[in-house]
Order: C-alpha cells, then structure tokens, then sequence
C-alpha cells in the first residue's frame, strides 16, 4: 500500500477511536468504548507493521 494512504487510513482510524471512547465514557455504553479499543490496537499495530517487499 502507498505511504500516503497508509498514512490517511491510520488517521481515520485513530479519529474513529477517540470518537467512540467519547460517545462511550458520555453515554456509558462500555460496548462503544471496547469498539474503541480494537480501533486503538489497529492503529498500533498499522503503525508499526513492517513493509515488506517483493523483488
């Protein structure tokens, strides 16, 4: 994948995470802030995934 959309769905990502831990912890609705969460650890995991390329 191209850096710049890596880098574009990266950020979605983590939006995506700090809007459902906002909806959550204001509604007090644990399952959103778990959705939360998993979106978080994506974002981790995406962040540091190593390339890896074909010759």
């Amino acid at each position: 994948m191209q850096t710049i959309y890596r880098v574009i769905l990266l950020g979605v990502v983590l939006f995506l995470a700090v809007l459902c831990y906002q909806i959550g912890f204001a509604t007090g609705t644990y399952t959103v802030v778990g959705l939360g969460v998993v979106l978080e650890v994506a974002f981790w995991l995406g962040l540091f995934k190593k390339n890896r390329r074909h010759v």
